[in-house]
């Protein structure tokens, strides 16, 4: 009789101990490699240039979606963006002075001090505004 005491409390004890055992350690999360200026500038001069403005929107699109891209290469690629979108003004659903304006702000908000393209910002957001009175604002930009 006083063995099933003894035992239970065996049992217990080995329960808890494997209830209290420490979780395996997890595997550290993979160090994100960024895509460097090389590879990401003639991806970022096809989207710019593609052929139709409907393409020039989709391949941007795929270009903010990547994981892989550093701060300023996000920035360049709403800088680009945005003068596609002040260029081809009425030519597609984002295609407005105010969708440009507003890529320009994400440009300014995500760029290094020293991108290339700063000089170039305050001139184009300028240009855009100016626009604004001749365009009707779309709903939406995104």
């Amino acid at each position: 009789m006083i063995r099933a005491p003894a035992l239970s409390a065996l049992a217990l004890g080995a329960l808890a101990a494997c209830a209290s055992a420490p979780a395996p350690a997890a595997d550290a999360p993979a160090e994100v490699v960024y895509l460097d200026d090389a590879t990401f500038k003639p991806i970022a001069n096809a989207a710019y240039y593609e052929d139709t403005y409907d393409a020039r929107e989709a391949a941007f699109s795929a270009l903010l979606a990547r994981n892989d891209l550093t701060t300023d290469q996000i920035a360049e690629t709403y800088m680009l963006r945005g003068l596609i979108r002040g260029v081809y003004v009425n030519d597609g659903l984002f295609a407005s002075p105010w969708c440009a304006v507003e890529d320009f702000a994400k440009f300014d908000e995500l760029a290094s001090p020293e991108h290339p393209r700063r000089a170039q910002l305050e001139e184009a957001r300028t240009y855009q505004m100016s626009r604004y009175q001749y365009f009707t604002e779309p709903e939406t930009c995104e």
